[in-house]
């Protein structure tokens, strides 16, 4: 047979992770991830923090001697429960994967998710976008949202304005 001394050997398959639901198995010998080779953990790190939801994610593995592509859509980082193991709950299902956002501990409930982020001056400072934890929110800066409304407008060409809302 052919012989393989490249990867990584799956030593754990988690339930209801990524891997599971792509078929990875104990014993499993994984050569890459999305068509990255690997040869070290840290290098399955660097993949690993590139996933987003919603990404298609590919595992080339070898099992019993033979290879394998097993494939699956990354639904969310977060646990299928609505409470944590703090006691904390429920959360927004897309709570993990985040860029640059303003953490605050105001509690919202998930679908209160949307509404402004007021500093103490009653400033806008962001948009809340998801509860993480029993005390932590997610808010995404409004400098950010207002570079989004900006590219968005120039994509779709800008609205004409009237002369009444100008002279506001």
């Amino acid at each position: 047979g052919t012989q393989f001394n490249s990867g990584l050997e799956v030593q754990r398959v988690y339930p209801q992770s990524i891997a599971e639901r792509a078929g990875l198995l104990k014993g499993d010998l994984l050569q890459s991830v999305n068509g990255v080779r690997l040869s070290s953990q840290s290098e399955l790190k660097i993949v690993a923090d590139k996933l987003r939801v919603g990404q298609e994610v590919v595992f080339d593995a070898i099992r019993d001697g033979k290879s394998k592509r097993l494939s699956t859509r990354i639904e969310s980082f977060a646990p299928k429960t609505i409470h944590d193991r703090w006691g904390g709950g429920p959360f927004s299902e897309k709570r993990f994967g985040f860029g640059k956002v303003i953490c605050h501990d105001t509690v919202i409930l998930p679908q209160q998710c949307g509404g402004p982020l007021i500093d103490l001056n009653g400033n806008v400072i962001g948009i809340n976008i998801s509860r993480a934890m029993r005390s932590a929110t997610f808010a995404i800066p409004i400098g950010d949202v207002k570079n989004f409304v900006q590219q968005a407008l120039q994509r779709v060409g800008k609205p004409k304005t009237s002369a009444a809302s100008n002279s506001k």
